[in-house]
């Protein structure tokens, strides 16, 4: 009931009421797993095995992954041509990426993800297909109240380079730019996408903390979160802000 309840807050909300596309779908990791033996992934997020994504993640194919754009993004997902399917639709999370091309949209899911989409008592008859026919759609995701953006600094971090993951972003779930402002300054300067959910600035003048952070969504939306990093920051340290989308 736990899980039920923390997938119902994740992606609840069908985005503008878009259609169901077809897409390929097959599964990897242990049959009741999170997906890599790590819980990471080409996101660059770890423990996807815990709340709130509890293991109900996905790769996905180019379109989908989006170059690491795609990350964080949420759908829902049903199968209804197996006789094993439920027919209902279930919640994914985008925290990883495959390069198969075998359909125009693919996805690649945890094994548990998998068997969340069949009959109860038949997970593993349809994960036993190997791969099946799927519908997909986008939807927002929403986390339990209270869950607010957070900011991890990744290892090799230092005064000339700061690498920063960015996840629990509600509504779209994704951020296409990141912008950082130093302690005193007025002016927001770009960072760069990295790679996966990992944005990123270096330079050869040491950053100056505490910095604050502007994101921004594929439709538009900004949030800023103030002064979330410290002046005394250090690297692989987790940062939560007080604001969401």
């Amino acid at each position: 009931m736990a899980l039920e309840k923390s997938l119902l807050r994740l992606v609840s909300h069908v985005c503008n009421e878009e259609p169901y596309l077809p897409a390929k779908a097959t599964w990897y990791g242990l049959p009741t797993g999170s997906g890599p033996e790590d819980n990471g992934g080409a996101c660059g997020i770890k423990d996807v095995n815990l709340a709130p994504y509890n293991g109900m993640i996905a790769c996905g194919n180019l379109p989908i992954f989006k170059d690491g754009k795609g990350c964080g993004s949420c759908f829902q997902i049903r199968c209804t041509n197996h006789s094993a399917c439920s027919k209902k639709p279930v919640g994914v999370v985008i925290t990883d990426m495959n390069y198969e091309l075998l359909s125009p949209y693919r996805f690649d899911l945890s094994g548990r993800s998998f068997g969340a989409m069949a009959e109860p008592g038949k997970e593993q008859e349809l994960r036993s297909a190997g791969m099946i026919d799927l519908q997909f759609r986008r939807v927002r995701c929403q986390y339990a109240p209270g869950t607010k953006i957070v900011f991890h600094v990744e290892k090799g971090s230092h005064a000339n380079y700061l690498a920063v993951l960015v996840k629990f972003v509600a509504h779209e779930g994704t951020i296409v730019q990141m912008e950082i402002r130093e302690k005193k300054s007025k002016q927001w300067k770009p960072m760069e996408h990295s790679w996966g959910a990992i944005w990123r600035v270096d330079r050869v003048e040491p950053l100056v903390g505490p910095f604050s952070f502007r994101l921004t969504t594929e439709s538009g939306r900004r949030r800023i979160a103030h002064k979330v990093i410290p002046a005394g920051w250090t690297a692989d340290t987790t940062y939560k802000s007080d604001v969401q989308f």
